[in-house]
């Protein structure tokens, strides 16, 4: 069953956001929000392999188009228009003056990215944002292995989901359809100089919009299943790299094209052993 879907690409749908966000239930229970950007980046290196490369784009967007937040527990999915809002999707402001800035940048409500290193320089540099409160699903990933030796390559989203999410014959082949490129396929460029670019498509495709949602869907299934094998040493450990992927994303030397920036110096030493 397919959450509810709303596509954000003006400010009063973005207030709306807000409001529901910011409407917590009476227990003060704070929302788990689970983030993916597209265009997508992110590092991966295989297990026979030092090399690290950037997957799923030749080279980094100059910037984002969308960003798409499922909340769990409450089934509910946003796909925000950055290409038609810019700023706005992040200035405009809720009754109380609270934005997406600033839900980006407070403790308060755990944030769950995948490689949060390119989304966290792009909405930096392009924005101004200072991401906080945030986890790393794909050093989760790395710490469960629960062995020091397969501590030292990144697996892609698309494989961790293959090994790691139960998944229906359907929804295979959606996941199969995006990872080869064949769910933008079909569409023709809508940019002025010709440039083919399906993300900027308005209405945005309806398989693209379902794209949108089934990786956020299992970025949070993948989070379940991480999550749960961490003792609490691990998970501090996860929480410290998460934090230095984040600061090292927003200095002026990041490159996110770079290897070197692939794999921090800091991941592998606390990751890398075992008490």
């Amino acid at each position: 069953m397919y959450p509810k879907h709303t596509f954000v690409d003006c400010a009063s749908s973005l207030r709306s956001l807000l409001k529901d966000i910011l409407h917590l239930p009476a227990s003060g229970y704070k929302p788990c929000l689970y983030l993916r950007v597209m265009p997508k980046t992110h590092h991966v290196s295989t297990e026979h392999s030092n090399s690290t490369e950037v997957s799923n784009s030749a080279e980094l967007p100059n910037s984002i188009e969308l960003l798409n937040i499922y909340v769990q527990p409450w089934q509910t999915a946003w796909t925000v228009d950055l290409y038609t809002m810019q700023s706005a999707a992040f200035t405009t402001a809720a009754d109380d003056g609270t934005t997406l800035k600033s839900v980006l940048e407070s403790l308060d409500n755990p944030k769950y990215f995948f490689d949060v290193r390119n989304p966290s320089h792009a909405l930096h540099r392009y924005y101004g944002i200072k991401l906080a409160g945030v986890k790393d699903v794909q050093l989760m990933q790395v710490a469960a292995r629960q062995h020091p030796k397969k501590m030292k390559f990144l697996n892609s989203f698309d494989k961790c989901v293959a090994q790691d999410v139960p998944l229906s014959d359907a929804q295979k082949v959606q996941m199969q359809r995006t990872a080869n490129g064949k769910a933008v396929s079909s569409f023709q460029p809508t940019d002025s100089n010709g440039t083919f670019n399906p993300l900027r498509q308005r209405p945005l495709p309806r398989v693209i919009q379902r794209d949108c949602i089934e990786e956020v869907l299992q970025l949070a299934k993948l989070r379940g299943v991480y999550w749960s094998k961490l003792h609490n040493v691990w998970r501090q450990k996860v929480n410290q790299a998460t934090m230095d992927r984040v600061r090292e994303s927003q200095t002026p030397l990041y490159d996110p094209l770079s290897t070197d920036a692939a794999v921090p110096k800091s991941f592998t030493v606390r990751l890398g052993k075992t008490n």
